[in-house]
């Protein structure tokens, strides 16, 4: 249930830079919440592959780590994007 609570709430934050630079906030938001899933699950995988069967929680650490990273990477390539919103005539 917290990771739900997580996933909406990264989302929305994303969701909200996105528009406010110009950008698709749906489409964000859907970057987001694929980002979080896919690298939770690649964060498991290396977890079990480094520990095995018996790493337990330290496994789901792992996950959450991943799914943390993946939310970082989408958050970065969209401070990176340009501002579709900015104003280029108060340069004349």
């Amino acid at each position: 249930m917290i990771e739900i609570i997580a996933i909406y709430l990264t989302s929305k934050s994303i969701a909200k830079i996105a528009q406010e630079k110009g950008y698709s906030k749906g489409l964000w938001r859907f970057l987001t919440i694929i980002s979080w899933i896919i690298c939770e699950f690649i964060g498991a995988v290396l977890g079990f592959i480094i520990l095995g069967q018996d790493g337990g929680l330290i496994i789901y650490a792992f996950a959450i780590l991943g799914a943390l990273l993946g939310v970082y990477l989408v958050r970065k390539i969209l401070d990176g994007k340009t501002d579709l919103n900015s104003n280029f005539d108060s340069f004349n």
